[in-house]
């Protein structure tokens, strides 16, 4: 073989591998088969149920409270101690344009006698109105060995007016009585003398029964 064939056949060769070479590079680049991802489907979401529009709760108004206050235990207690009252004796609540320190007026008072060994004594303001003006009631209870005359018991019904810490009325026709009321809420009640009946000027101090105030 001559020089020049056996450099054909060299070129040849390596031609050839050459061509194999690059023909091996392009099956092992070439992609593989494409992986699809499992796309796992998502639940059907239930659609929430609509809300029914709420009416507005109705709140129910509050009770307006009575003007007009019970006054049965006391008129069993006074019956109880002899003391007579009238049967419509009621105690009005004070509105609300009374000045405090008049409303406070408002209610019953008793527990005490005349000078202490008197006839047993109550009190009451019936209704206050903005001005001072008053209804009061004011009852004795029966006569004693102490008690300065021996009339039956009984009561008597009257317009006051009131003056700061002070109520002032005529029990009957030129008999006035004063009644200061303290700031723990008990009375003095005085009375002018009755020459008439040969009695000198009195006084009983009287707490509570039923304050009503505002």
């Amino acid at each position: 073989m001559s020089n020049r064939t056996l450099h054909y056949v060299i070129i040849g060769v390596l031609t050839f591998l050459c061509v194999r070479a690059q023909a091996d590079d392009v099956f092992q680049s070439a992609p593989g088969p494409v992986v699809v991802p499992k796309i796992r489907p998502e639940p059907l979401r239930q659609p929430r149920p609509k809300r029914e529009a709420q009416p507005p709760q109705e709140v129910a108004p509050a009770e307006p409270r009575s003007s007009i206050v019970s006054v049965d235990a006391i008129k069993q207690l006074a019956s109880s101690r002899g003391i007579p009252v009238p049967q419509d004796l009621r105690i009005t609540r004070p509105a609300a344009d009374v000045p405090a320190g008049m409303a406070r007026f408002s209610g019953i008072w008793g527990d005490g006698r005349w000078n202490g060994t008197g006839r047993e004594l109550l009190f009451a303001v019936e209704t206050v109105g903005s001005d001072g003006r008053c209804v009061v009631v004011f009852a004795e209870g029966g006569p004693g060995p102490n008690t300065a005359t021996q009339t039956p018991s009984r009561w008597w019904r009257s317009f006051g007016q009131i003056d700061g810490n002070r109520l002032s009325y005529d029990q009957f026709p030129g008999h006035k009585h004063l009644i200061t009321l303290l700031d723990d809420n008990r009375m003095l009640l005085q009375a002018d003398p009755i020459p008439a009946m040969n009695l000198p000027p009195s006084q009983a101090w009287l707490s509570p029964l039923a304050a009503v105030g505002h």
